[in-house]
């Protein structure tokens, strides 16, 4: 009886040991789905947009630990994106919107769902650039294009699974609505976004 209890002792003891503590810096990978809204107004006429392209880009944090079960920390990142949507104008002319590089600096709150799996929601300010072009394949000396970058308001949540030697990945949800932009002459280009990513990386 007490040899059994040595033993059990002894896996609860190295189970322990093997439970992640979700803090301290990482860096990770990230790619996935982006679904963007594309809207520009003008005197007080509005078109709006929706395309789906793919995200790509990295973040890097920090955490630490509030107690047993909670996580708190800080994170950065910078991506970019595929969505673009194009349409015809007059004869062979093109219009196009498209979403490009973004910025975000968040904050994490997290919960222990197991010893290796963190649930956490994630809120934060985020800058996205938008571009509109416009060419004439008829006549190139009317053609040209605009980028504006915007502020907006990032949320989100996810699932993070540590694996061994610091490597984990997750998967993550997040909305973003950004504010319009003024691109002069009474043009406005706005935009949101519902996206889907998934993560790989290590916390060191």
């Amino acid at each position: 009886m007490k040899s059994y209890f040595i033993a059990a002792a002894a896996l609860v003891s190295a189970s322990s040991a093997s439970a992640a503590d979700f803090t301290g810096p990482w860096v990770e990978a990230r790619g996935g789905w982006d679904s963007v809204q594309l809207a520009i107004s003008a005197n007080n006429a509005s078109i709006t947009e929706s395309q789906s392209g793919v995200v790509y880009g990295g973040a890097a944090g920090f955490d630490v630990a509030v107690g047993k079960t909670v996580v708190v920390g800080l994170q950065g990142g910078l991506y970019g994106t595929t969505a673009k949507v194009c349409s015809a104008v007059y004869g062979n002319d093109e219009a196009c919107l498209s979403a490009g590089r973004d910025l975000e600096a968040l904050a994490r709150i997290g919960f222990r769902a197991g010893d290796n799996t963190l649930v956490y929601g994630l809120a934060g300010y985020a800058n996205g650039r938008i571009s509109a072009s416009y060419v004439d394949f008829d006549d190139i000396t009317n053609s040209g294009s605009v980028s504006e970058t915007g502020d907006g308001f990032r949320i989100g949540a996810g699932v993070e699974q540590t694996y061994s030697d610091g490597l984990y990945a997750k998967v993550e949800y997040r909305y973003t609505s950004y504010t319009k932009a003024d691109i002069g002459f009474g043009v406005d280009l706005g935009f949101n976004r519902h996206q889907v990513l998934v993560g790989a990386g290590y916390r060191f």
